[in-house]
């Protein structure tokens, strides 16, 4: 029992450092993002307020240069997993199943719904397509069309899948 007990012990170590890594991560992807969109705003509004008159052999390369930024950026922006809008933020799921057969985490936004990440999930885990899942978390059943927000799940929570047996 000690070992089972040192090994549970060595397990939840690894994972709390993961979860503080992925916090870490999801910071940061957050703050780029909403430096990328500002940029690209700022970009757009000097477009827009550009002369009318026929451009000069600078200006033409000031605008050049101002479309290769916009591209660049909005190539950045798509190598982002996410856009975050208003009030959403990145968390962290973890999936487990009863069986102990599925232990997954998944980064998602606090808007998503258990619906919205079952692709996903299943393509991990292709043995749990078939049978009719239960998902829990804090000892409550949860409806996979509900938002995490609306069920108070936060960055680090568990989701037990049981599979129903009829």
């Amino acid at each position: 029992m000690n070992i089972q007990l040192s090994n549970e012990k060595e397990k939840t170590k690894k994972l709390t450092n993961l979860l503080n890594e992925e916090k870490n991560t999801n910071n940061t992807l957050s703050q780029n993002t909403l430096k990328l969109k500002k940029e690209i705003e700022e970009l757009k509004l000097k477009i827009q307020q550009r002369p009318k008159e026929p451009p000069s052999n600078s200006n033409k390369n000031n605008e050049l240069l101002l479309y290769k930024k916009i591209d660049n950026l909005n190539e950045t922006l798509k190598r982002y997993p996410v856009i975050l809008g208003k009030d959403e933020k990145l968390i962290s799921i973890i999936f487990a199943s009863s069986d102990q057969k599925m232990h997954y985490s998944m980064i998602c936004k606090n808007t998503d719904t258990i619906s919205d990440l079952e692709k996903k999930l299943y393509k991990e885990y292709p043995d749990f397509i078939d049978s009719d899942n239960m998902f829990l978390c804090k000892g409550t059943m949860l409806n996979k069309y509900k938002s995490f927000e609306s069920y108070k799940i936060k960055n680090g929570d568990i989701i037990i899948v049981n599979k129903r047996d009829d």
